[in-house]
């Protein structure tokens, strides 16, 4: 990129059977996109052997999207692997398909991300369609941040000043800082949202390929600051997350519990991988059949 020219940004999307959400997303940004003398934005999505029309509507609706095809799902980590390995821009944006841009959001981030040569990753607030803001900021788990979660409620969810299973969700989630609005570094984003320069990645895969679905963000995260570089959180810049709802799915709860126990196993060691694996889901198991014998209980 010469003095002279603007910079460039890939917008990677990665989209399996999202078909209206992704129109919604495309639309947002056609209405948003920054002014092209200043940024050279382009949008590329990768569709996870989609059966719901995606390619047709994005050759139809949207024909200057550079549209990847894939006969198999190959996952969300994989799949941006190899958008953003064809990419030859100056920075990349990776986008959900299910979010809604209702103003500019490439130039705050990229303003953010070109002033510090230590930021790796800068990201904007989620919210929700109505306004509710979604947890995206957070300090990195421990195993005591997932017994916490399983004991809350519970009578052994305190113990005295020595554990206080409320205090730990509380702080891992960073919910004293939910109402800020002033950027800051932060431990944690999600990757619904990322804005990263690709010269960064110098030709590695920008996720780990043992992910296939969820904490590839959070491995690389950890990765990134271990390194001695900074992950920024923009509160002042809104991201519409149509997901991010919780999800009782057991299928889903599995594959996370899977990522995560890979996380632990690499960034903690084998014994706290077990505790997890383990450990954790029985302390959950014992917290339900107990719900299902109290009478009354909700």
């Amino acid at each position: 990129m010469s003095a002279s020219e603007p910079p460039s940004v890939d917008v990677l999307i990665v989209s399996h059977n999202t078909r209206e959400l992704l129109e919604a997303c495309l639309d947002s940004i056609e209405r948003h996109r920054p002014p092209e003398q200043r940024i050279k934005l382009r949008v590329k999505v990768f569709d996870n052997c989609s059966s719901d029309g995606t390619a047709q509507m994005l050759q139809t609706r949207f024909p200057s999207v550079e549209l990847t095809r894939s006969s198999t799902n190959e996952g969300f980590a994989r799949a941006n692997n190899r958008l953003a390995a064809a990419s030859s821009a100056d920075y990349l944006l990776l986008l959900n398909p299910d979010t809604v841009w209702r103003a500019d959001i490439v130039e705050p981030l990229l303003e953010t991300l070109r002033r510090d040569p230590r930021t790796a990753i800068v990201g904007p607030r989620l919210i929700y369609p109505d306004g509710r803001v979604q947890l995206s900021s957070q300090r990195l788990p421990s195993l005591g941040y997932e017994l916490a979660l399983a004991l809350a409620g519970t009578k052994l969810a305190r113990f005295g000043s020595l554990w206080d299973a409320g205090r730990i969700i509380a702080a891992t989630r960073q919910l004293d800082l939910l109402e800020e609005r002033v950027p800051r570094t932060t431990d944690f984003l999600w990757a619904t949202c990322w804005l990263l320069a690709r010269a960064d990645l110098a030709g590695m895969p920008l996720f780990d390929r043992r992910f296939i679905l969820y904490d590839e963000d959070l491995d690389l995260c950890t990765r990134l600051r271990r390194r001695g570089r900074t992950v920024v959180y923009r509160p002042d810049v809104e991201l519409v997350h149509v997901g991010g709802a919780s999800s009782t799915s057991s299928a889903k709860l599995a594959l996370m519990r899977a990522a995560r126990t890979r996380y632990y196993r690499i960034h903690r060691g084998r014994l706290v991988a077990l505790a997890y694996r383990y450990g954790v889901p029985l302390l959950w198991r014992l917290r339900l059949s107990g719900k299902r014998r109290t009478p009354g209980a909700a």
